[in-house]
């Protein structure tokens, strides 16, 4: 089936689609822009004209995209490809046309959906290393750090006890009077690595166990996602023999972080 447009329809399509559109010609110039490529590349079509579309994505030059529009440019055949900008932090995904005289594009912005992908990525990397590590180590999330991972060791100190998807509020209130979740909050909210020595815990071992206290060696690391902001806290803590003691102060976070 072939379609024929006047020029306004065909100018209403290019201009009004979701897509952005680039039209290329066989150099790979671009020869015109539409309103939201503008936006997807954060430049006026002007400027945009007066570029090649391998200097807003130069890896693309030696990889499936520069295979892709080749293809659509000297055999005709359309394709697609995902393509990442460094200098704008943002993934496409482009569908290519043949077009006499060069190819066109259809753009869109799936950088939220590439962002998950290697969110989710990081995290499962992060939880089979932190189950392996015979060490106490939680992975709390957010500002009301909510457990995302609680290994063996972790659990095992808990009696068992499971507390992910919980904040550190609701799984011990108790820490929390002690003074554990102002240390927390410090070190989401500055950024700043807290670790202390001989730290005095009485916290509850069992679900049916009344609270006891311990000594731990603990350090508390900000992580950041892949904008650099900080998302959650790595919790990790070493129980040792009672004899030295010692009470979390909120203003540790600043003191021990900036020592470390």
């Amino acid at each position: 089936m072939s379609l024929t447009l006047t020029p306004d329809e065909g100018y209403a399509l290019f201009e009004y689609t979701s897509d952005g559109v680039l039209v290329l010609r066989a150099d790979g110039s671009i020869r015109a822009a539409n309103a939201q490529a503008e936006r997807l590349f954060r430049m006026k079509a002007g400027a945009l004209e007066a570029l090649a579309f391998w200097t807003l994505a130069e890896d693309a030059r030696t990889s499936e995209a520069a295979e892709t529009i080749e293809r659509a440019m000297t055999r005709g055949l359309s394709g697609r490809f995902d393509v990442f900008y460094p200098g704008l932090y943002a993934w496409h995904s482009v569908t290519v046309a043949p077009l006499k005289g060069g190819a066109i594009l259809f753009i869109r912005d799936i950088t939220d959906r590439m962002r998950l992908l290697r969110d989710d990525a990081v995290r499962q990397g992060i939880a089979e290393v932190v189950a392996s590590i015979p060490v106490a180590i939680s992975l709390t999330r957010g500002p009301d750090h909510r457990f995302e991972i609680v290994n063996s060791f972790a659990r095992a100190l808990l009696g068992g006890r499971d507390v992910q998807g919980l904040t550190m509020q609701n799984a011990f209130p108790e820490l929390a009077a002690q003074g554990f979740v102002g240390i927390l909050d410090e070190v989401y909210t500055t950024g700043k690595p807290y670790h202390a020595n001989g730290v005095t815990a009485t916290f509850r071992r069992g679900p049916e166990l009344e609270p006891s206290e311990g000594i731990f060696d603990v350090v508390y690391q900000p992580l950041r996602d892949l904008n650099g902001e900080i998302n959650g806290v790595l919790c990790s803590s070493v129980e040792r023999s009672a004899e030295l003691g010692g009470a979390p102060s909120t203003s540790g976070a600043a003191e021990q972080g900036a020592d470390s």
